[in-house]
């Protein structure tokens, strides 16, 4: 496995990647409406819940149900204040940092186009990464 500088790196890179290649113009498009909603208490709770969870399960299958878990809750808030298009920008970014960790892994129920919310989804991949070790 990646020490743990190089996993950070590269889970930075799989999501830049994307918001600054193909997910430019969606990025761009749906910033303000994602970043709206990622700060509402709903989607707050949502994070706090797979924090909690992951430090409960620190194994990798359970990181990924607890990334699924975050991804289904977080779905409904995405899409009623943001719309389909910003969801599938904000469930690509995800994906992609998935795959870092266990490339076969695939996130339940996305199709995809890539995020706007990549700080939020890169913190908590990143802390879910930090309380594995």
């Amino acid at each position: 496995m990646y020490s743990q500088p190089m996993m950070q790196y590269r889970l930075a890179t799989e999501a830049l990647d994307y918001v600054c290649n193909e997910g430019l113009y969606g990025m761009l498009k749906n910033w303000d409406c994602l970043v709206k909603v990622m700060a509402s208490r709903e989607v707050i709770n949502c994070e706090n819940d797979m924090i909690r969870n992951n430090g409960a399960d620190c194994s990798q299958f359970g990181f990924f149900r607890n990334l699924n878990e975050y991804m289904q809750c977080t779905k409904y808030p995405v899409i009623s204040e943001c719309g389909d298009e910003a969801w599938q920008e904000f469930s690509e970014t995800a994906k992609r940092q998935a795959r870092v960790f266990l490339p076969f892994c695939t996130l339940a129920g996305f199709r995809g186009v890539s995020s706007t919310v990549i700080v939020f989804v890169s913190l908590i991949l990143a802390y879910a990464w930090k309380s594995l070790f």
